[in-house]
This record gives C-alpha cells, sequence and structure tokens, in this order.
C-alpha cells in the first residue's frame, strides 16, 4: 500500500510541475487544431494492480502488481472521424490472498509466485454525433485483442492458464475541453460480438500446449460467441495538457473488468494508472 501510495503522489507531482510552468506559448487551441486532420503519437508508463480467480486452477484469488505496464498508441483525428491503434503489454507476479500450505513427506509445500502475462492489441473507429463548444460525444466501434497468459506454481509444478479473445466492441468517447491546453476524455467499451478460446481441463490442456501444437492448439479450442458466457468493460479517464505545439502530456486512470463462465468462472479486476507523452504532427 505504501509503495503504491508513493508512486501516486510521484505521478501528481510531476503533473503538478507541469502546471507551474503556466500557459504554453508554442500550444494551439484546440479548437483550431480539430479543424484539420492531426496525427498523434503516444508513449506511456504506469502502475497496474491486477486481482484475478480462475476456477480451473484454483478457488484461490491471486493478486499483484506491475511497474512495467507500457502502451503504445497511434491516433489520427480529422473531421470525418477519429482513428485510433493502441498495443499495451504488462506482466507480473501473482500470489495468494490466502496461504495454502499441505503437507508432503512431513515438510509443508505452499504455492509459490506466479506470473500473470497481459497483452491488448486494440483498433478503433469512431465518429462525432455531438458537438458543443466544450464537450463533443464519439460514438463507434471497436477491434478488441486480448491475450493473458498465467503460470500457476505450486512446489515443483507448474499449470498454464490462458485467456484469448477476439472481440468487435461498441465504443463511447466523451472530450471536455477545461480551456485552450487542457481537456477531459472518458471512453467506455464493452464486447457484443466474441471469440474466446479457455482450458477445458488444466493438466491435460498443458500437455497439448507444450507439444507442438502451441498457440495454433490454442486457437482450435475457441469458438464464437455473443452477448453470453463473456464480458469486458473498460473505463477510462484521461486528463491532457499542451506543453508545446508538438508535445502533450497525459494522466490517465484505466478500470477494466473481464469475466468468463466457460468451461468454469474466470474472472479479472484491473487498475491502472498511467503517464505518457504525445508527440503530434
Amino acid at each position: 500500500m505504501i509503495k503504491k501510495i508513493s508512486l501516486l503522489l510521484s505521478v501528481f507531482f510531476i503533473a503538478g510541475l507541469s502546471m507551474a510552468f503556466g500557459q504554453p506559448q508554442e500550444a494551439k487551441p484546440l479548437e483550431v487544431r480539430s479543424k484539420k486532420s492531426q496525427n498523434t503519437l503516444g508513449l506511456s508508463l504506469g502502475f497496474h494492480h491486477s486481482q484475478s480467480q480462475d476456477l480451473l486452477f484454483s478457488p484461490l484469488i491471486y493478486d499483484g502488481q506491475s511497474l512495467l505496464a507500457i502502451e503504445l498508441s497511434y491516433q489520427r483525428r480529422s473531421q470525418k472521424g477519429l482513428h485510433l491503434l493502441r498495443v499495451a503489454f504488462d506482466q507480473m507476479s501473482v500470489e495468494s490472498t490466502d496461504l495454502l500450505t499441505f503437507p508432503f513427506f512431513g515438510s509443508p509445500i505452499t504455492r509459490q509466485s506466479s506470473t500473470a502475462s497481459f497483452l491488448n492489441l486494440k483498433y478503433g473507429y469512431a465518429r462525432e454525433i455531438m458537438q458543443k463548444e466544450k464537450v463533443n460525444l464519439l460514438l463507434g466501434g471497436m477491434l478488441d485483442s486480448q491475450i493473458h497468459l498465467l503460470e500457476y506454481k505450486f512446489a515443483e509444478y507448474e499449470d498454464e492458464g490462458y485467456l484469448v479473445a477476439y472481440s468487435l466492441a461498441v465504443w463511447l468517447r466523451s472530450e471536455y475541453r477545461i480551456n485552450q491546453t487542457q481537456s477531459l476524455n472518458l471512453e467506455t467499451s464493452f464486447p457484443l460480438v466474441y471469440f474466446l478460446s479457455r482450458p477445458p481441463y488444466a493438466i491435460v490442456d498443458n500437455e497439448e500446449i507444450q507439444s507442438n501444437n502451441g498457440f495454433s492448439y490454442v486457437h482450435e479450442r475457441g469458438a464464437w460467441h455473443a452477448l453470453s458466457g463473456f464480458l469486458k468493460l473498460h473505463l477510462l479517464l484521461s486528463y491532457s495538457r499542451s506543453l508545446s505545439s508538438k508535445f502533450d502530456l497525459l494522466l490517465s486512470y484505466q478500470f477494466d473488468y473481464l469475466r468468463a463462465t466457460e468451461p468454469l468462472k474466470l474472472s479479472v479486476v484491473k487498475n491502472g494508472f498511467d503517464l505518457a507523452l504525445a508527440f503530434k504532427f
């Protein structure tokens, strides 16, 4: 908890310093920039926390955090609409919130630290459905690819879990201009149609994954669904400040909730705080 608080204070301290420099002299008003096409490249680093439970492997809840969460993004904004591409990755060591110990030839053995990896690729397109002096509202669709890899360790044994999900989601984005150089954005998305693959049974599936079948076997196990058996809710709140005509500083908070029910329940809750620098051209 102390580490989390220290990190948050550091992030907001950096934000405070950027505000203390006053209004950037070279920054153009957002209203002017929005009248022409603009490309933006962004790089963000952040602190992410995850809590998950996968009944295929254990009834225990696994908790972990990562200081190495990284995201690359590309955005193109024009009169016709908004294109957005994001690639995000983070990996963390997770441990069970409850200690699980068994006797083994007179000596106790316990669950070791496990590893969770998250890879997310998104492409979205949205059009403005409302435009006012300070508020814009955009609605569109998003192709969302999720790959979760989990390595559960117990003494000398290791189980490999996975979740692969490709979905077509509704994407809603709201933009609020505080002034000429500052803005707040809120966006959310949730899937309508999706492809989902999960292990049918932990031990048997491990043998197949570790053989020559590999990732192709994982896709063979999947199936298409619509509005049942899988839920993914994404919320993103970001604050943007223009540092110059070419660079923006962004602070963001994101929340993800993922739930699958087949063949057994899996639930993942993620919270993330990120600091990003965006280059405009």
